[in-house]
């Protein structure tokens, strides 16, 4: 019964998102000037909204103690004309939540407090990417924190899917099972063509439908369909924030900075705790998407 649920408010977010278009075409949302969070508010696209897609999220970051230490939550995949973004559904809702009391007039203080309390939320999803199918362009962005925010720009991956025929259902839905190896890690994905758009979660996709359910060999990845929003009028335009001091480097640097901050936390937080003679370590684990 919910799978038949998830799948009619699916169907219905799916008409509302068409009806809403040509309302979006002529929606204009004032950006400029956003200062909350130090200017981090601001985006770099206009590409309007024409689907958002929740996933519920699993992420084990310590396969010694898979069941402690698994982290669960929501990311959301935000589809436009040109433009596909995947992140963490928490940032999502902290910019929403700053464009609605911007247009409201509130104070700079009270907005920056409000949307502070909301990011201080448990997320699972540690970067934002960014997907220009037409220009070939994918971007990476992770905030890092005190440590900085740094991004990296690539050619946009593709996957060769091998479509195996095998079919199940989930989530309600009729879905076909298709496996790639991407970038080190093995994936499984169910996708639906009742669900005709061709997506996934992060990178993924390019399918006959949309992928309803998705997972890596080692379980440390885990993706669920957990429904579809319609758009709203006054929906941030799609893109990533903007920092005045983010470092764009190549992806390989990046990538190392990101492991770098894992290995030594305090040290890439600027802290440093001596221990006696020696400097205290903490590493924590690291279980990036993309091995390689």
């Amino acid at each position: 019964m919910q799978s038949n649920r998830l799948k009619y408010r699916c169907q219905t977010a799916l008409l509302g998102a068409f009806l809403l278009t040509a309302l979006q075409c002529v929606t204009t949302v004032q950006v400029q000037g956003a200062e909350a969070f130090g200017g981090a508010m601001r985006t770099d696209s206009t590409d309007q909204v024409k689907y958002k897609i929740l996933y519920e999220t699993t992420f084990v970051y310590d396969h010694t103690d898979p069941e402690k230490h698994r982290d669960k939550g929501l990311s959301i995949l935000i589809v436009g004309e040109s433009a596909v973004l995947f992140e963490d559904y928490v940032a999502y809702q902290a910019d929403s939540l700053w464009n609605d009391l911007r247009r409201k007039g509130e104070r700079e203080e009270v907005i920056r407090e409000r949307c502070e309390e909301q990011l201080s939320s448990s997320s699972v999803t540690p970067f934002v990417s960014l997907s220009l199918p037409e220009e070939k362009r994918h971007i990476m962005q992770y905030d890092l924190s005190v440590a900085g925010v740094y991004r990296y720009e690539e050619p946009l991956p593709n996957q060769k899917w091998e479509i195996t025929g095998e079919t199940s259902e989930k989530m309600g839905f009729r879905v076909t099972k298709a496996v790639t190896t991407f970038r080190g890690r093995r994936w499984e994905a169910w996708f639906s063509e009742e669900i005709p758009l061709p997506y996934g979660p992060y990178v993924f996709g390019g399918l006959p439908g949309l992928i309803v359910e998705m997972s890596d060999s080692t379980g440390t990845y885990l993706y669920r369909l957990s429904g579809i929003l319609e758009p709203y009028p006054t929906e941030l335009p799609i893109g990533l924030r903007h920092h005045p001091n983010i470092q764009t480097l190549p992806r390989e640097k990046v990538r190392t900075v990101v492991e770098n901050c894992h290995k030594d936390f305090f040290t890439a937080m600027g802290v440093i705790i001596n221990g006696g003679r020696d400097k205290i370590r903490v590493e924590m684990p690291y279980s990036p998407i993309e091995l390689e």
